[in-house]
C-alpha cells in the first residue's frame, strides 16, 4: 500500500465526519437567524456566515459605545447642586449626573 493509499484511508473518514458537521453547523447557525440574515447568508460557507456575522455585531458595538461616549461626554451638573453629589458612589457604582440635551 502506498503512502498516498494509507493518506486517503486516513483521512476519508475524517472527511466525511467533517462534512456532516460542517452541515450540522450550517444548518444550526441559519436556524438562528432571523429571515433577513439568513437571505444575506444562504451561500455562504459556515466559516464566511460567522465572519460577517462578527463583523456586523463589532460594528454595531462598537456604534453603540461611540453613543454612550458621546452622551457622557456631554453630561453637565445640575445648577445648585454641589460637586460630590455628581461623584460615583463607591457602594452603588452609578454616577449621579443628569443628562441635558
Amino acid at each position: 500500500m502506498s503512502l498516498k493509499n494509507v493518506f486517503q484511508v486516513l483521512i476519508t473518514p475524517i472527511d466525511d465526519k467533517l462534512i456532516d458537521d460542517m452541515v450540522d453547523v450550517r444548518c444550526l447557525v441559519l436556524a438562528t437567524m432571523n429571515p433577513e440574515l439568513q437571505k444575506q447568508h444562504e451561500d455562504m460557507v459556515e466559516y464566511e456566515m460567522i465572519q460577517n456575522l462578527k463583523e456586523i455585531y463589532e460594528r454595531q458595538a462598537r456604534h453603540e459605545r461611540q453613543e454612550t461616549s458621546q452622551a457622557l461626554f456631554q453630561c453637565k451638573m445640575s445648577e445648585g447642586i454641589p460637586v460630590g453629589a455628581h461623584r460615583l458612589h463607591p457602594n452603588v457604582g452609578k454616577a449621579r449626573i443628569s443628562f441635558k440635551e
